[in-house]
Order: structure tokens, then sequence, then C-alpha cells
């Protein structure tokens, strides 16, 4: 073994491998912990909680509430009231009045989920009776007639948006029926709130009725909003005749001062020359 550790690295990197094996092997083996265990212990103790604790709630409570509650007058004209009649078939009248609390539970929160800007207790005055083939039918005792004879399903919803007219209302209403979305939120409904015997109730399409025209698509509410947007326009153009008219006498007024003073100042000097 060599007798000394050598104080430089070689110039040059080896080119051959050793022609021997070495005869010695190392006097200790390789450790992975330290030659020292450490003598202080940490003057701070990590911790895992964070100093600050996330939450979704406003850190400051607001100091001013509103100044006035909203009236009937403030949101009338964004009102819109919608009677609508639909067919509910594999759905009967006597399964209905059997769960009547759970059924107009299923009806609510089916349109709710259906229109925009509607919330269940807006789902209002339902009514569920047989259709006129239900009635004729009602001396038929086939199977057939029974199950494939819908119900007649009225109910009223109204909606304050000032966006959401009673035309876009209308078209979604239709829109879901057409996808069978509203079928399908009616059977999860009906599952959620225990209706089981409206599991399989299946819509027709709306026959939908406009019920407040006076604040919607009412040509005596057009024509007043016309009338006020001449009046308003007339008004701005009145008053910018009279403006433009009493500059012009102002000039005048003006003109007719200087011309006298002028007439003033020649008749000075002549008396002065003279």
């Amino acid at each position: 073994m060599p007798s000394a550790v050598p104080s430089v690295d070689p110039s040059l990197a080896p080119t051959l491998v050793p022609s021997t094996e070495p005869s010695v092997g190392p006097i200790g083996a390789p450790t992975v912990v330290s030659s020292q265990m450490p003598t202080v212990d940490p003057s701070h103790k990590p911790t895992i909680s964070p100093s600050y604790t996330l939450t979704l709630v406003p850190t400051r409570m607001p100091t001013r509430g509103p100044t006035a509650r909203p009236t009937l007058e403030m949101v009338k004209p964004y009102e819109v009231v919608l009677g609508i009649e639909q067919d509910v078939y594999f759905v009967s009248l006597e399964a209905y009045v059997s769960q009547k609390v759970q059924c107009n539970l299923t009806i609510q929160h089916t349109v709710a989920s259906s229109l925009e800007g509607l919330v269940p207790e807006r789902v209002t005055d339902i009514e569920v009776t047989e259709t006129e083939s239900t009635r004729n039918d009602g001396n038929r005792f086939l199977a057939a007639a029974v199950v494939l004879s819908p119900v007649l399903l009225k109910y009223k919803v109204t909606v304050f948006d000032p966006v959401l007219s009673a035309e876009v209302l209308s078209k979604q209403l239709i829109t879901k029926v057409q996808s069978g979305d509203m079928d399908q939120a009616f059977r999860a409904f009906a599952v959620m709130f225990n209706a089981t015997r409206l599991e399989n109730g299946t819509f027709s399409e709306p026959r939908i009725t406009v019920l407040n025209k006076a604040y919607h698509g009412d040509p005596a509410n057009s024509g007043e909003i016309a009338g006020f947007v001449l009046g308003g326009f007339l008004f701005l153009l009145v008053l910018t005749v009279g403006v433009w008219i009493f500059v012009k006498w102002l000039k005048k007024e003006e003109n007719e001062k200087d011309q006298l003073q002028l007439s003033n100042s020649a008749v000075a000097s002549e008396q002065s020359i003279v």
C-alpha cells in the first residue's frame, strides 16, 4: 500500500485499465450518516399548521346596509308572468292526488331547473286535471287507454329579471322539452322527493300564455315609449333654437352699443374741432 496520500492530482487521465486486481480492500466501510451527532437542539420547533388559516367568508363585515327595500313598483316593469299548460303522459290523476305534496315539489323544481332566473317558489297555481281524451274514455276498461291517456298540468311562473323576456323564457322551456332534459329532471326530482308514481312522466310541448302583456309587448306600452322619445327630441330641438335666438339677440345688442359708441365719439370729435 502507498505510505502517503498523493498531494497533487494527476495531469492526465489514465488510458489503460490495471493489469491486476487490487489485493487489499478498504479498511473501513463508507457510511451515509455524519461522523458526529449534533450537540445543540434547534431553537425553534417546526410546525405543520400554517400561521394564518384560509377562510371563504369575508374578513370584514359590511358597515352599511341598504337604505331602502325594493318595492313592487320598482320591480314591476321587470316582472314576467307566464301561464303554462302541458300534457303529462304515464301519470294518472289518482297518482297525483295520492302524493300531492311530493308531486307539487317535483313539478316546482322541474320547471325551475328548466328556466333561468326562476326559483321553485315562483312556480304557483299548480293544477292537474284529466284531459278530454281521458274523460271520454272514462267508461272504457282498456288498460292501454288508461296508460296512454295523459293528464293536463297547469301552472304559473313568475320571473323578475331585466334581461329575460317572455319570448326568451318560452323558447327556453320549449327547448328543454324537445331535448328531453325536462323529462329527465322530472324523473330525478320524483326520486328525490319520493314521488314514486311520477318516475315515468313525460311532458308534451307547452302551451304558453303571457299573463301580464301590459308590461311585455303591449302596443300601448310601445306607443308610450315612442312618445317619450319623440317628446325628448322635440324638447332638445326647442331648447337649441331658443339658445340660438338668445345668442343672436345678445350679439345684436352688442353691435348696437358699439355703433352708438362710435357715433358718440364721432360727434364729440367734430365738436372739439369746431
